[in-house]
């Protein structure tokens, strides 16, 4: 590497003396000081040549009368270089301007001998290290930025010194530490901003000193401490952004003197108590962002002096109380954001005069009462969400004047009657979302919609024709209704439609509508589970209308016949399964053989066949990416595959009830890392979650429950746990012999396994994986062992079936000799001495049996013989093993009795 960077530094020493004497040869005179400085920026050889001829003529410099040189600005030239050391040599050097490039380095402290600097700009480029103290001694200077690098340390407190400085930008560093106490007595300072930084500790109440300030950002830091009440001294305060901390304490009312106050942001904070009704006295303020802290109490109506507010935002904080009706007297208002709070009671009807409000938002709170129908004369308003409330009553028809509505989100309230089919004239709307609600009648008919959210309602009837005149529709949820009928064919107009859900309804036909709308659309997700469809699962289409289908949901359903018609479609694809990543056909009736194609789809992370008929051996599984393989009750033989060893992702596995044998030592479980795919959270799925992460203040708002949700339902979003859960579950099959210790590397697993198997050696396991539930004596023993050990069986029977046949002959011939002549009594004679034969025939067939048993026989495949199974039960349970042995006397006391 040494050899590589001596190499350049020779090639560029060799390259620039060359150009210097073909310059001299030229007769021109370059700049040398000024050569070098271009060429340690990172401008071409060519191009310093040429500049260090005449540089007060070349594009980027500026010169004084006296052709010194006095401002160097090069922005957004993509120059790669580094700050030279050089620059300090440029003694009348009065404005050095050098951002948007990509400078890398250090900042020299060489800089310190521009004594007549006043402009120092090298924000977004790739600085690193420290601040220079030096730069204290530049007391010319009136900016400094340097936002947008990778700077660390802390601010130099010798920057106390430039006592004439109006800007300091450090914003987007790494800077740490505390903010310098210092900086307040930069009496001519206007602006200050040190936004995403590390800075930790209280703001200092120095700050209220600096008379000037306008700007003061400090917002995406560590701090703490209370906002210091001397910050409302500074009269000429224009913004105030302290957002994205760790501020706490209550909101000081000294803010309600900065009356030339515009934006007022403490979003994301830990403050507490309630909104001061001083604020109401900033007449300038067009910005209130106070979300997402602990705040309580009503909202002031002093806001609704607040003539030039443009934006409020109050959401996700612990607000109680009514929406002041004086907000309707704020004429500039744009956007109200109230979401997410304890507000209750009626909506004011005075909103309906905000002509200006484009943005309304009061999802999550307790209003009640109706939607009032003056939010019709909201004209310019783009969006409305009212979702999560106990909204009752009917949706007003005046919703449909709102012209300029892009989306309409009611989820989750108490709305009754009809939806009004005059929302379906709105031109501009794309996304409706009326679920979970009380609603009937007919769907809207609104041409531009994307995206149709009914379900959870009580509509009824069959799915309207009219649907298919929405050629725009890309998202259409019908689920939890009361729908009947097959799919109508109008459906296949959709030719945008990516997601269907029709689940949950009742309705039905067979396969062959689903296989129609299929071969006109480019589905993602269907959805049809808990309907009534019946019939085989023939797909007469091409593979490639099921090229792009991840979701796919059959569950729950009538289905019945062979897998192979619906495999065949997938298995023609490439890579084999398409896009296909979840398959749901549990709760049919589908029988024969698993296809062996289905267990190789190449993206597929779920797959659930239980609850069927299918039967056979268990299928190989090559499925690289599969998380969840549901395989339970249903009818398959054989043993565990090797193939599964190689599941890398395999977290879940179910095979419980089915008749499959042999060890269970080939399975390895991982913690399970799969998204819920039916999971929505603030209407957004965990892919929609992931388009928006890179918004990371969207995440910051959420609630703590809200977040465990998200990370729960979407693990992926948040990169996967090292140490999560799998689950297992084996009961009620023919497994045998050894438990394995573990089956999972980095993952707690959770299963039953024991139960009606015929697992371990006749003694307890002791599996760390196995539930204490299932560590009981009698769940050891199934219905196998009987059926492995029919030989006890056969001589039990045997000899209490003669026991129960000679005990009553017997007697019958004895009292029939007394009264019978000579010969009669030799014929019984004869007659009980045959019988004592066949007693004796008999128990001579029983006793090897039970020998044997005794000896060879056991309770399990891999168990001792039974007689040593017997000892050691006898010596741990005495008492319920004598119990046993007595049984047994009683019984061939019973037997020798009906001999004698």
């Amino acid at each position: 590497m040494a050899y590589h960077v001596e190499s350049r530094v020779m090639s560029w020493a060799r390259c620039s003396m060359m150009s210097l004497m073909m310059l001299t040869w030229s007769g021109a005179q370059p700049d040398v000081l000024v050569y070098t400085v271009l060429m340690e920026l990172g401008v071409s050889p060519s191009e310093a040549e040429f500049m260090s001829q005449d540089p007060c003529s070349a594009e980027g410099f500026s010169c004084d009368e006296d052709g010194q040189i006095i401002g160097l600005v090069f922005s957004f030239r993509k120059l790669g270089g580094r700050l030279p050391k050089e620059l300090g040599q440029l003694l009348m050097l009065q404005e050095l301007d050098l951002p948007g490039n990509t400078l890398k380095g250090s900042i020299p402290k060489e800089l310190a001998d521009l004594h007549g600097l006043r402009r120092l700009n090298l924000g977004a480029n790739n600085l690193d290290g420290h601040i220079p103290e030096e730069l204290g001694n530049l007391t010319a200077l009136e900016e400094i930025r340097l936002e947008g690098n990778d700077l660390t340390g802390r601010i130099p407190w010798k920057l106390e010194r430039l006592r004439r400085l109006r800007k300091l930008e450090l914003a987007y560093n790494h800077l740490s530490g505390e903010i310098p106490r210092e900086l307040g007595l930069l009496e001519s300072l206007e602006q200050l901003s040190l936004t995403k930084n590390h800075f930790e500790g209280d703001i200092p109440q120095e700050i209220g000193r600096l008379k000037a300030l306008e700007v003061l950002d400090l917002s995406q830091n560590l701090l703490w401490g209370k906002i210091p009440k001397e910050l409302g001294q500074l009269w000429s305060m224009r913004e105030l952004v302290l957002s994205r901390s760790r501020i706490s304490g209550k909101i000081p009312p000294e803010l309600g003197h900065l009356e030339k106050l515009e934006i007022l942001d403490l979003d994301q904070n830990h403050l507490v108590g309630q909104m001061p009704k001083e604020l109401g006295k900033l007449r300038s303020l067009r910005r209130l962002v106070l979300s997402h802290n602990r705040l309580i109490g009503n909202i002031p109506k002093e806001l609704g002096q607040l003539d030039g507010l443009r934006e409020l935002h109050l959401n996700r904080n612990q607000l109680t109380g009514g929406i002041p009706k004086e907000l309707g007297e704020l004429q500039r208002l744009r956007a109200i954001d109230l979401s997410h709070n304890k507000l209750s009671g009626n909506i004011p009807k005075e909103l309906g005069l905000l002509e200006a409000l484009y943005w309304l938002s009061m999802q999550k709170n307790q209003i009640s009462g109706q939607v009032p129908k003056e939010l019709g004369q909201l004209r310019s308003l783009y969006y409305l969400d009212l979702r999560g409330n106990r909204l009752q009553g009917e949706i007003p028809r005046e919703l449909g004047n709102l012209e300029e509505l892009w989306c309409l989100d009611l989820f989750g309230n108490r709305l009754t009657g009809k939806i009004p089919q005059e929302i379906g004239r709105l031109k501009a709307l794309s996304t409706l979302d009326l679920s979970q609600n009380w609603l009937m009648g007919e769907v809207p008919k609104a041409r531009s919609l994307r995206e149709l959210y009914l379900g959870g309602n009580q509509l009824t009837g069959g799915i309207p024709e009219e649907l298919g005149n929405l050629q725009t529709l890309r998202a259409l949820n019908l689920a939890e209704n009361q729908l009947q009928g097959d799919i109508p064919e109008a459906i296949r107009k959709l030719r945008a439609l990516e997601e269907l859900s029709l689940s949950k309804n009742r309705l039905g036909g067979n396969m062959s509508s689903i296989s129609l709308m299929l071969s006109s659309m480019r589905l993602r997700v269907l959805d049809v589970s808990y309907n009534s469809f019946r019939g085989e699962v023939d797909l007469n289409l091409s593979a490639e209308s099921c090229q792009d289908l991840q979701h796919m949901d059959l569950s729950h359903n009538k289905f019945c016949g062979s897998l192979s018609n619906l495999a065949n479609i997938f298995c023609k694809l490439s890579p084999i399964g398409g896009s296909l990543q979840e398959l749901r056909l549990n709760h049919n009736k589908f029988s024969g053989e698993v296809p062996a194609c289905l267990m190789q789809f190449r993206h597929l992370t779920l797959l659930a066949l239980n609850n069927n008929r299918l039967q056979g051996s268990f299928p190989e599984v090559h499925a690289p990416e599969l998380v969840v393989l549901a395989l339970h009750k249903n009818r398959f033989s054989g043993t565990l595959p090797r193939s599964l060893h190689t599941l890398r992702n395999l977290g879940v596995l179910t095979l419980h009830e089915n008749s499959i044998g042999g060890s269970i030592s080939d399975i390895r479980l991982t913690a399970i890392c799969m998204d819920n795919s039916k999971f929505r959270q603030q209407a957004l799925s965990c892919k929609g979650w992931k388009r928006v992460a890179r918004f990371q203040q969207h995440f910051q708002r959420l609630q703590h429950f809200e977040e465990l949700q998200l990370r729960e339902n979407c693990p992926t979003l948040f990169g996967c746990p090292l140490n999560g859960k799998a689950y297992i579950t084996l009961h009620r099959n023919r497994f045998s012999c050894a438990v394995p210790d573990r089956i999972a590397a980095k993952a707690t697993v959770t299963g039953l396994v024991i139960m009606g198997n015929m697992l371990g050696f006749g003694r307890e396991l002791n599996s760390p994986w196995i539930l204490p539930e299932e560590k009981h004596s009698f769940l050891y023993y199934s219905d196998g062992v009987w059926k492995s050990n029919l030989k006890v069986l056969c001589g039990v029977l045997i000899l209490l079936s003669f026991a129960a046949l000679c005990y009553p002959w017997r007697q019958r011939l004895h009292d029939a000799s007394r009264n019978l002549t000579l010969s009669s009594t030799a014929w019984v004679a004869s007659s009980n001495f045959a019988l004592l034969k066949t007693c004796r025939s008999t128990c001579l067939f029983a006793s090897p049996l039970l020998l044997l048993l005794w000896h060879g026989g056991s309770y399990y495949e891999c168990s001792p013989p039974l007689w040593r199974t017997t000892s050691a039960n006898f010596q741990a349970q005495p008492v319920v093993e004598l119990c046993v042995i007595g049984n047994w006397c009683v019984m061939l006391f019973f037997f020798s009795d009906s001999l004698g």
